[in-house]
Formats: structure tokens, C-alpha cells, sequence
């Protein structure tokens, strides 16, 4: 069910983020409480970032998929695709 944010008056929904390579998955068991899909996007492409510049991510088959707390798929982010908006 949707979060309300009491101060706005704005319902957030919760948004897993999941990183994925070499056949592995790892998620974030939290989620973080968005307004909507654009903002889980920007999200994911802000992680993609923090993750390619602290070195460890240079594989071209990483990616984030993201769920909503329905478990649906929303997107998948390739991690290629961070490297042609930086």
C-alpha cells in the first residue's frame, strides 16, 4: 500500500532496486519511498552512477531492475546506459 506523506500530502510508493550481474542478484530489502516511476529512474540511474565511480562496476551486463512493492517489474537500467549520460 502506498505511503502517505503527511507534509505534502503526497502518496509514495516503495521501490526495490536490485543489481544484477554475472547470474547474481543482489537487492535492497528496504526500497526507498518515491513519488512516482520518474523518480525511481532517476533513482536508479543516481545508484548506477555511485557504483561505476567507486570502481568496482565495469562490467557492460550490469543492471538494476526495478520493482514496485507489488512486485511488479517497472524497468530494467543497464549500467552501459550511465556511461552515456555522464
Amino acid at each position: 500500500m502506498p505511503e502517505k506523506h503527511v507534509a505534502e500530502e503526497q502518496y509514495l510508493q516503495r521501490y526495490y532496486f536490485i543489481i544484477c550481474y554475472s547470474g547474481h542478484e543482489y537487492g535492497d530489502g528496504e526500497g526507498a519511498a518515491l513519488p512516482d516511476e520518474a523518480a525511481a529512474r532517476a533513482y536508479a540511474l543516481r545508484v548506477v552512477r555511485e557504483l561505476i565511480q567507486d570502481g568496482g562496476c565495469d562490467d557492460t551486463g550490469l543492471r538494476v531492475i526495478v520493482v514496485d512493492e507489488t512486485g511488479r517489474q517497472v524497468f530494467v537500467t543497464p549500467f552501459a546506459h550511465d556511461r552515456a549520460i555522464r
